[in-house]
């Protein structure tokens, strides 16, 4: 295991937008830091959901190569597929966080920092912005 982290030496990412690559540490530019905004999570009422099944799910899902995978729909050879004609399509994606234990009100100051730098770094790498989807 030592092998391998050092030929791929992990990125933490901190609460303040500063990252640890490998053996370097990149400081937040705090000119960009910013609170996520509360009024840009989406409330869902979780009354009629299952919350446990994501996690019976993840001990029945499928293997592949001896590894779980996390396919909802599909297989391998459609994502292959897939891959396949988007080399002649464009592609859109949005990433979300789905987590029913965060409030949209009041939002823990906390929270909201740790989603301003997890929207700074989707933005940076994506130019989309963070969709976050929570609890009333």
């Amino acid at each position: 295991m030592t092998e391998y982290f050092v030929q791929n030496p992990p990125s933490v990412f901190y609460l303040d937008g500063s990252e640890v690559r490998g053996w370097y540490l990149y400081e937040a530019n705090t000119e960009i830091y910013h609170n996520f905004d509360p009024s840009n999570i989406v409330a869902f009422d979780w009354q009629d959901v299952e919350l446990t099944v994501e996690s019976k799910w993840r001990s029945k899902r499928d293997k592949l190569n001896g590894r779980p995978t996390r396919f909802e729909k599909g297989d391998v050879t459609a994502l292959v597929n897939l891959k396949r004609r988007l080399r002649k399509l464009r592609a859109n994606y949005e990433i979300c966080v789905v987590r029913p234990g965060i409030s949209k009100a009041p939002c823990d100051p906390e929270i909201s920092t740790m989603l301003g730098a997890a929207e700074n770094l989707v933005h940076e790498l994506t130019g989309n912005l963070l969709k976050v989807i929570a609890s009333p």
